[in-house]
């Protein structure tokens, strides 16, 4: 009897908590709809000044102005007519002085460590740790519904996922030994951007169809066929599909197929983060091409960082080469690994169905 009541309560207990994470996430996507809708024709501010008044002005205008989409009343109303029934929307906010991003802390004592200057360095790693409070701890610089006072870090940490196809194509077929491996694109997305703490807020996938002959061959259009069903399942998952062309040149009387525009289409979808996502700081680009340098310097310069994962080896006659120049460009980077595509299998209708019988 005891255990049954046990497995009740941890089955109710899960039941709130799937509820809570519901409420937050609800909360960080209608607070990111919010930022983009308000930021999207203001100007950058010249000094911290004027950001510091742009910012206070924006949670005025979200607190007590814009009405929620799913409830419509502002967090304000929400706070004082149904609090209690609905997650507390109201973000409390303030100006911390002294506060600085971990990540900068870091950097700050791997300096101070170079210099011999242990203790200062000591209080800087002493500071990042104190930054991730406690649930207890009175944070007023929280996530929207999140009664526990999340890490400040979290805030504004929404992610765009660049993915060059026809690298992790290559590197997919290569970990599969000569066999392409199954996985889910959209898992498997995510659990990079949980890797670096972010939230995945859209995918863009560079692909080329294969080619067409004037009068295609059976062959060309069986893999046509094959490209179009992939396709059409990435778009159902709301995965952005840019398609440049491919072309086939003969070469020592064999013929080799090349993607083209496909690098100028990512490119330019780079460029346009600052314009189409201001709240977005941080994205993340799948590539191993040194071509994207420039790209990645410029949006640095405007405040974006771009996390590299690639891969390579250290061995010679490999077909995975290091791009030295294309590592030194980025704020970090990471090696891809075979988990990775293991830890996102891919799930047919069939085995869903067999799963709900």
């Amino acid at each position: 009897m005891a255990y049954a009541t046990n497995v009740s309560a941890l089955k109710i207990m899960r039941k709130i908590m799937n509820n809570i994470k519901k409420d937050i996430n609800k909360a960080k996507s209608e607070f990111s709809m919010a930022f983009e809708e308000y930021f999207k024709d203001k100007k950058k501010p010249k000094t911290d000044e004027e950001e510091k008044k742009q910012m206070e002005d924006f949670m005025n205008w979200y607190n007590n102005e814009r009405k929620q989409s799913d409830t419509g009343k502002t967090p304000s109303e929400m706070e004082k007519e149904i609090y209690g029934k609905e997650p507390n929307r109201k973000i409390k906010f303030e100006w911390d002085k002294n506060y600085k991003e971990p990540d900068e802390l870091l950097e700050e004592a791997d300096e101070l460590v170079g210099k011999e200057k242990y203790e200062e360095a000591l209080k800087c790693v002493d500071e990042k740790r104190k930054i991730y409070k406690g649930k207890n701890a009175n944070n007023t610089n929280m996530l929207p519904g999140d009664s526990q006072g999340s890490p400040d870090e979290s805030f504004f940490k929404d992610t765009l996922v660049f993915i060059d196809a026809n690298f992790l194509s290559k590197l997919s077929k290569h970990f599969g030994n000569g066999s392409y491996l199954v996985y889910d694109l959209e898992k498997f997305s995510d659990e990079l951007c949980k890797k670096q703490r972010l939230n995945n807020r859209k995918i863009f996938y560079y692909t080329a169809p294969p080619f067409q002959s004037a009068n295609p061959t059976k062959e060309e259009e069986n893999k046509k066929d094959g490209y179009d069903r992939f396709i059409n399942k990435l778009i159902e998952q709301n995965i952005l599909v840019r398609e440049g062309r491919c072309q086939r040149v003969k070469m020592d009387g064999n013929f080799i197929f090349k993607q083209k525009a496909v690098d100028i289409l990512l490119a330019m979808d780079l460029t346009n983060v600052p314009l189409e996502f201001p709240s977005v700081k941080r994205v993340i680009l799948i590539s191993s091409d040194s071509d994207f340098v420039p790209v990645i310097k410029s949006l640095e310069s405007r405040g974006v960082k771009t996390v590299l994962y690639t891969y390579y080896e250290k061995k010679r006659d490999t077909s995975f080469s290091r791009s030295n120049h294309l590592i030194k460009s980025v704020y970090k980077y990471a090696l891809l690994t075979k988990e990775y595509f293991l830890n996102s299998p891919l799930i047919k209708k069939k085995d869903i169905k067999e799963n709900e019988k």
